[in-house]
């Protein structure tokens, strides 16, 4: 049977792979694609844990440090808590929808 891809992009992934790894373009896909698998069919907590392992292994903890709220509303984009916000949420009352 045949599987045939006419992309520019597969192609050069697929020989930069086999390359890579000393093996055929065909031999190069099919293990692509079953570790592709493999990780799709491992629990999300089983993945986020590995990450989670990687990046302390990868991480430099001798320059880690605490981040505080403000530097992660920074992050999402708010401003630095001044006062009150500009534009309170609504108070669920008689009418209001609830999500």
């Amino acid at each position: 049977m045949a599987l045939h891809i006419r992309d520019d992009k597969a192609l050069q992934l697929a020989r930069e792979l086999a390359a890579t790894r000393g093996t055929t373009m065909t031999r190069a896909v099919v293990e692509a694609l079953e570790r592709a698998l493999a990780d799709e069919r491992r629990p999300l907590s089983e993945r986020l844990a590995a990450l989670a392992r990687e990046a302390r292994q990868r991480g430099d903890l001798a320059r880690g440090r605490a981040v505080d709220k403000a530097e992660i509303d920074a992050l999402w984009g708010h401003e630095p808590e001044s006062g009150p916000h500009p534009n309170p949420p609504r108070q669920a009352g008689k009418g209001a929808r609830r999500r």
